[in-house]
């Protein structure tokens, strides 16, 4: 899978309103910096723009990702009984400052 460049990425966010732009960015902003090694793969499906962050370009080995709609923004952790508390409190702190927006934050296992 080609990684996508910032100009496809900009290009997909572009195509929501303002406000959510902000915050998709704001969002994709602090995840990056929480891990800054992870694979983002991106997928523009119908009316979502999701970036799944794994260790390895397989979907399948996705941590968490996010999920933006005309509605905002949610995150979906991933096996999320099994990630350390302290790890999924850093990542709402991080995203605390944008908290607002996102309209749903999911653990599955």
């Amino acid at each position: 899978m080609e990684k996508p460049t910032e100009k496809q990425l900009a290009s997909f966010i572009a195509k929501f309103e303002p406000r959510n732009q902000t915050l998709i960015r704001a969002v994709r902003k602090a995840l990056q910096k929480r891990l800054p090694t992870a694979n983002q793969l991106v997928y523009d499906n119908y009316n979502f723009f999701v970036i799944a962050y794994c260790s390895t370009e397989r979907a399948s080995d996705a941590i968490l990702s996010m999920a933006a709609d005309a509605n905002g923004v949610g995150l979906h952790f991933y096996r999320g009984a099994n990630l350390p508390r302290q790890w999924k409190d850093d990542i709402r702190e991080k995203i605390g400052t944008v908290r607002e927006g996102i309209s749903s934050v999911k653990e599955s296992s």
